[in-house]
C-alpha cells in the first residue's frame, strides 16, 4: 500500500460525522449553505475524511476541526485546511481537482486532491497542485469554480521529500513556520 493511502477507523469516520455536522451548523449560521441537512453532511463527511487523512499522513494537526462560528469565519480567511494544504476531496476516482475562488485567496498554499473510498474506508491522495496555478483549468462561471483534470496534477510521490523533511523537523521542533503560514506538527 502507498504512503499516500489512509485507512479510516470507526474513531474516525465518527469523529469526521461529527465535524461535518457541526460545519453544517456553522455554514447555516453564516448563511453558506443550501443543501438539506443529510446532503450537507455527505459532502461534509467527504470533505472531512480527507482532511483527516492530509493531518494523519503528514503529521499536520487538523486546527479546522473544530472551531467556534466567529473564529472559524476569520480562520477560514488565511489558513488553508491542513498546514500548507487545501484538501479537495471527492467520492470519484475520476473527478477533476475543483478549486473554488475563496480557495485560490491562499495562493501560497497547495492543493491536494484526495479520493474517498467510502466501501473500503480509505482516503487515496490522487494528485496535486499549487493554488496559484490553478489557471492550467478551465474556469465555469455558473459553478464559480476551476476545474483541473488529473493529468495536469502533479504526482503525489512529489510531495514525499516535503513529509520526509516534515519528520524529520518533528524531532526537534512542533511548529512549523514558512512564509504565510505557521501550522503545528503532531508531536509525541
Amino acid at each position: 500500500m502507498s504512503w499516500a493511502v489512509y485507512q479510516l477507523s470507526d474513531q474516525d469516520l465518527d469523529f469526521c460525522r461529527e465535524v461535518a455536522i457541526y460545519r453544517h451548523k456553522i455554514n447555516q449560521d453564516l448563511g453558506w449553505s443550501r443543501q438539506s441537512l443529510t446532503e450537507s453532511i455527505k459532502i461534509g463527511l467527504c470533505g472531512a475524511v480527507g482532511e483527516l487523512a492530509v493531518s494523519q499522513l503528514f503529521g499536520i494537526e487538523w486546527e479546522g476541526a473544530k472551531l467556534d462560528i466567529p473564529t472559524y469565519r476569520e480562520w477560514r480567511k488565511t489558513k488553508a485546511d491542513i498546514g500548507p494544504f487545501e484538501v479537495k476531496t471527492t467520492s470519484n476516482p475520476n473527478n477533476p481537482l475543483r478549486l473554488r475562488d475563496k480557495d485560490i485567496v491562499n495562493s501560497w498554499a497547495n492543493a491536494i486532491l484526495a479520493y474517498y473510498n467510502k466501501s473500503q474506508s480509505s482516503v487515496q491522495l490522487l494528485g496535486w497542485l499549487p493554488v496559484n496555478d490553478y489557471q492550467i483549468g478551465t474556469y465555469h462561471s455558473d459553478w464559480q469554480v476551476w476545474q483541473i483534470d488529473q493529468n495536469k496534477l502533479r504526482h503525489i510521490d512529489n510531495l514525499w521529500s516535503f513529509k520526509t523533511k516534515l519528520d524529520e523537523r518533528r524531532k526537534t521542533d512542533c511548529v512549523i513556520n514558512l512564509p504565510y503560514v505557521e501550522f503545528k506538527l503532531i508531536c509525541d
